[in-house]
C-alpha cells in the first residue's frame, strides 16, 4: 500500500518532495522504478530533515513493534498512518511529540489516481495544528484520488469494508461475470475481456450515486434482457443481502486486528 500511495501522490504537480525510508534499498529502488522520490535507509538521513509529515506504511503487527522507536523522526510533524486496526491511541502513546496523528485507510486504486481514501485525525486539544496538518494531507492526497474525513474513528472499520475491501468485491464480481459469460458458450478470452471493459466502462459514466441510479434505469428498458437480470441480482437472495453478509465479515473482522 506504501508504494501504491508513493505512485499515487507522485501523480499531481511535483511540488510535494517524497523521501522513502527503506531498509532494503535494491527492493524499494526496484518497486518504485521511474517514480520522482528519493530513497534512504536511515530516518537520520539529511534529505529527511525538512520533511514536515510522516506517512507510515509499514504492516500493522511491525508498526506496534517499531512504533516507540520511531519517536524521534516523529516529532513536531503530523503522521498519518495507513496501518488497519492500529489505532490512534496507540500511536497518540507511541508518538506523543506529534502533531497531529492521522489514520488513513486507502486502497490500491490510488496508484492509479482514483482512490478515495478514509480519515480521522486526533490532535492534542490546544494543538493549533491540526487544521494546518489536515489541509496538507488533503493537498498530499488530492493527486491520488482524494481524502474523506470521519469524525469517529470507529467508523474506519466500514469506510474500509466499503472502499478498501470493496475494491476485491468490485474484481469478484468481474470475474464471476466473465465465468458466467464462459459457462454461457462464449470464448473464455473474449468473456474476460468484455467483463473487464464493462467495469472500466461503468467507472468512467459515474461520479456520483445519484448517476449510478440513474444509469442503471437508463440501461434498462421494461421487460427486456437487462430487466430479466436485475431481477435476479435485486431479488431476496440477490446482490443486496449477499453484500451485506460481505460488508458485514469485513467489519467485524477491522475489529478484530
Amino acid at each position: 500500500m506504501g508504494s501504491a500511495l508513493v505512485k499515487g501522490f507522485a501523480r499531481g504537480d511535483g511540488e510535494t518532495r517524497q523521501v522513502v525510508i527503506a531498509r532494503d534499498l535494491e527492493r524499494m529502488q526496484a518497486r518504485l522504478e521511474g517514480a520522482p522520490v528519493v530513497i534512504v535507509t536511515e530516518a537520520t538521513a539529511p534529505e529527511v530533515l525538512d520533511c514536515d509529515a510522516v506517512l507510515l506504511g509499514v504492516k500493522p503487527q511491525v508498526l506496534r513493534e517499531i512504533a516507540s522507536e520511531l519517536a524521534p523522526l516523529c516529532a513536531g510533524r503530523a503522521v498519518i498512518s495507513v496501518a488497519a486496526g492500529v489505532d490512534c491511541a496507540f500511536l497518540r502513546h507511541a508518538l506523543p511529540e506529534a502533531t497531529t496523528i492521522i489514520r488513513a485507510l486507502p486502497n490500491l486504486a490510488v496508484a492509479k489516481g482514483a482512490g478515495l481514501t478514509a480519515m480521522c485525525a486526533v490532535a492534542d486539544p490546544d494543538s493549533p495544528r491540526k487544521l494546518a496538518d489536515q489541509c496538507k494531507v488533503d493537498a498530499l492526497f488530492a493527486p491520488a484520488g482524494g481524502s474523506a474525513w470521519l469524525d469517529n474513528e470507529a467508523d474506519l472499520d466500514v469506510a474500509t469494508a466499503i472502499s478498501g475491501s470493496a475494491l476485491a468485491f468490485y474484481f469478484s464480481f468481474t470475474e464471476a461475470l466473465a465465468a458466467a459469460g464462459r459457462a454461457a458458450g462464449l470464448d473464455a478470452e473474449l468473456a474476460g475481456r468484455f467483463a473487464v471493459q464493462t467495469l472500466v466502462g461503468a467507472g468512467a459514466m459515474a461520479e456520483t450515486l445519484e448517476q449510478v441510479t440513474a444509469l442503471k434505469h437508463a440501461v434498462t428498458s421494461k421487460g427486456g434482457t437487462t430487466a430479466a437480470g436485475r431481477a435476479i441480482l435485486e431479488g431476496e437472495h440477490g446482490l443486496g443481502p449477499l453484500l451485506q453478509d460481505a460488508v458485514d465479515a469485513a467489519i467485524a473482522r477491522a475489529r478484530q486486528l
